[in-house]
């Protein structure tokens, strides 16, 4: 269990500088309001939207740092393990709403496909950099995360176990 919680630590960690660099350079290069909304008259940021964006990509790594860590879990090879999660990353983002708008599929496929975690993380940061809306006390947005969250942990102890069991056996 310790081993599992120090690799989840040490991989959002590692991506979390990974992203900083890469948000200084949205902020910064390309205008977008990633830390805030920048007023170069008084040289500060008028509106601070540092929080809410480090809150909606905590909650995006943490959904595919667990979904990396199950699979894994579940594979015996390293390779097999990341051909499979860079699958599954690719099924997230071909079935998101960066290649077809959600609004074109049938409302079966439209309400599904809704709460891909790609989706949902769009929809949060389009939200926050074109309205500013702040959602650190609207924990309410974040809830979809959250049951992933939960039910990716219960699949890693559950995986944990039964490659513990066949290392026994």
């Amino acid at each position: 269990t310790s081993f599992i919680i120090g690799l989840f630590f040490t991989s959002l960690i590692i991506i979390l500088f990974q992203l900083l660099f890469f948000f200084v350079i949205l902020q910064f290069v390309f205008n977008v309001p990633v830390f805030g909304i920048f007023d170069i008259g008084t040289q500060s940021f008028v509106v601070l939207l540092f929080w809410d964006t480090l809150l909606i990509t905590i909650h995006v790594l943490l959904v595919f740092i667990l979904l990396g860590m199950l699979f894994s879990l579940m594979f015996s090879s390293i390779q097999i393990s990341v051909l499979v999660t860079t699958f599954a990353m690719l099924f997230f983002f071909l079935l998101s709403d960066i290649i077809l708008p959600l609004e074109l599929m049938p409302d079966f496929f439209y309400n599904v496909i809704g709460y891909n975690p790609v989706v949902l993380a769009q929809n949060l940061f389009r939200e926050l950099f074109f309205f500013s809306e702040i959602y650190f006390f609207d924990i309410s947005r974040f809830l979809p995360f959250y049951v992933y969250t939960l039910v990716l942990v219960i699949l890693i102890a559950f995986a944990k176990n039964s490659k513990k069991k066949q290392l026994l056996n």
